[in-house]
């Protein structure tokens, strides 16, 4: 999932650095927090292209959802690079493991937290760019049995059964 998250920030945000990613790992709660971010144009410029949306969070909560994509802005990304699964896996996993995600994108933010997802305008930031982070926790992914080959059944293939 992060190298999926880090190719979304590298290939579709046109930041003039490119993108930086950040992990911590706290042993004593067995609780893994990763960020990825940008500083470019946010999830409205590209999705508003191909999807009916007006604001940084409805743009967002677009993304989550399972095959939306957008047309890459880098030249050397191919079809399956943007299949639409990436964010939608992730909030998945996050849903299923009782995780924290937080996506920021220019003045739009979106949080799900305990399969609670919110959405709202952020006032007077200045920020240009995304942010997206989360937190999972080992006792929560520890038990469920997911394989990649799950993954890729679900996320890829299209096979909609339930593994949780």
């Amino acid at each position: 999932m992060v190298g999926e998250i880090l190719n979304n920030a590298i290939q579709h945000s046109l930041s003039p650095i490119g993108a930086v990613i950040t992990a911590q790992y706290f042993p004593i709660q067995g609780r893994l927090q990763i960020v990825v971010v940008d500083r470019g144009v946010g999830f409205l410029h590209n999705i508003q292209k191909q999807y009916q949306v007006n604001t940084e969070q409805d743009a967002i909560l677009k993304a989550l959802e399972k095959g939306v994509s957008s047309s890459p802005t880098k030249m050397y990304s191919t079809a399956i690079d943007n299949a639409g699964y990436g964010l939608y896996a992730l909030k998945t996993i996050i849903e299923k493991t009782n995780g924290k995600l937080m996506i920021i994108s220019n003045n739009g933010i979106v949080k799900l937290y305990r399969h609670y997802l919110t959405a709202q305008e952020l006032q007077n930031t200045g920020w240009k760019g995304s942010i997206v982070a989360f937190e999972l926790f080992e006792d929560e992914i520890n038990k469920i049995n997911f394989t990649i080959e799950d993954f890729f059944r679900i996320y890829i293939w299209d096979q909609d059964e339930e593994l949780f």
